[in-house]
């Protein structure tokens, strides 16, 4: 493209700053999310893509069975971790604090590698 623009005439630019990308605070929360996302969330696909493939009897079954068993195996984990949080923290406002956060995590670790560029 370089050959082709500098016959066009076009003006060659330079990137000759090599720096590093700036790390905010934005980011870091964001990678923190992500990571909890990853780490609540990761299990339970797994298992259900296991069960999908094992379950299906054509090719066109696991996708839909993976949706299905992994929406049962993440209520059922997110039940569980509001259980306990609930035992251990003797209130509906911790439990719904750690709810925000489950479902915070989900987001950010679905949609961190596409970021939306305004």
């Amino acid at each position: 493209m370089r050959a082709v623009s500098e016959i066009a005439g076009l003006p060659r630019k330079e990137n000759t700053s090599r720096e590093p990308p700036k790390d905010s605070v934005r980011e870091r929360l964001i990678a923190s999310a992500a990571w909890w996302g990853r780490l609540t969330h990761q299990t339970p696909v797994r298992i259900a893509r296991s069960l999908a493939v094992k379950r299906s009897t054509n090719a066109d079954e696991p996708a839909m069975l993976t949706i299905l068993f992994g929406i049962g195996l993440v209520i059922v984990t997110y039940a569980l971790h509001l259980t306990l949080v609930g035992v251990l923290g003797h209130s509906i406002w911790i439990d719904f604090i750690y709810l925000l956060g489950l479902l915070t995590g989900a987001y950010w670790a679905a949609f961190e590698p596409h970021p939306r560029r305004y």
